[in-house]
């Protein structure tokens, strides 16, 4: 019986048959549509978030810089200092970390 089972399965053919629309298949119109979403969101919240300073905000609410020569500078592998090497500002995003481990009692920045 078990012969019998193994043989039966060799016959099974699994056919795939795609839904058309237009005489497309679906499946990667369906693709493509998704591909475009992802990439219309990506630039509709990351760029525009970044290029409007809403992002940094977000990140930094309470580190009250404004200037965008000193927004660009922050998180650029830099230690800037000044205002931006404070807590508000997460440190000059992170840059700056290293520094004031190293030198925590280093006021010149």
């Amino acid at each position: 019986e078990l012969k019998r089972d193994s043989n039966a399965s060799k016959k099974i053919k699994v056919t795939d048959r795609p839904i058309m629309l237009f005489g497309v298949p679906l499946r990667p119109i369906v693709f493509l549509v998704l591909l475009a979403t992802t990439i219309s969101v990506f630039i509709g919240v990351v760029v525009t978030g970044q290029d409007n300073l809403s992002l940094f905000e977000e990140k930094y609410p309470n580190c009250g810089i404004k200037d965008r020569a000193k927004i660009a500078n922050i998180t650029n592998g830099h230690c800037n200092g000044g205002t931006v090497n404070s807590f508000e500002c997460g440190f000059d995003g992170g840059d700056c970390i290293s520094f004031n481990l190293a030198y925590p009692r280093c006021k010149s920045l």
